[in-house]
């Protein structure tokens, strides 16, 4: 009989912890990470030559897509965490389509960030104020298009000290 309750115990554990909400990748007790300490230890991906399209700084190549700009952090200056991360969006030939986005940290497997960045996305951009990243260098690619399907896409190189 104790047998018999107990494995029902067991069931009725495992049950309840399958219907309990799973948290967000990166989501931990301190908040919610932009790229977990686990995420960042994953091996990069090799180099690309020639070297891919930087949004640092600067806007993205004419292209008839969205015209993007990475504002912050500053480019190529290390920046302490946690980290102001502000790009910005403006129309080129037509209005953009923020449900298009895509962020991808780019590892030797890219992950996608795009989720995590959506409560700091609005029609200028993306804006987080304090976002959580280990130390390290970060490859980031964007894409975005606007409504009749134009897309920009580029990398970016976030460095946190």
């Amino acid at each position: 009989m104790r047998k018999g309750l107990f494995f029902l115990g067991v069931l009725t554990t495992m049950a309840l912890a399958a219907l309990a909400p799973a948290p967000l990748a990166g989501e931990g007790p301190e908040g919610l990470w932009l790229v977990t300490p686990e995420e960042a230890a994953q091996p990069d991906a090799p180099a690309v030559t020639p070297p891919p399209i930087r949004l640092r700084g600067k806007t993205a190549p004419p292209s008839l897509g969205p015209k993007v700009e990475m504002v912050s952090p500053p480019d190529g200056k290390p920046a302490p965490a946690p980290v102001e991360l502000l790009i910005t969006f403006a129309a080129n030939q037509a209005p953009v389509d923020l449900a298009s986005l895509k962020v991808k940290l780019v590892k030797l497997i890219k992950i996608d960030i795009t989720d995590r960045l959506k409560p700091y996305l609005n029609d200028q951009g993306i804006h987080v104020k304090d976002a959580k990243m280990p130390s390290g260098k970060f490859r980031v690619q964007l894409t975005i298009a606007d409504v009749k399907g134009n897309v920009t896409e580029g990398e970016a190189e976030i460095i946190i000290q």
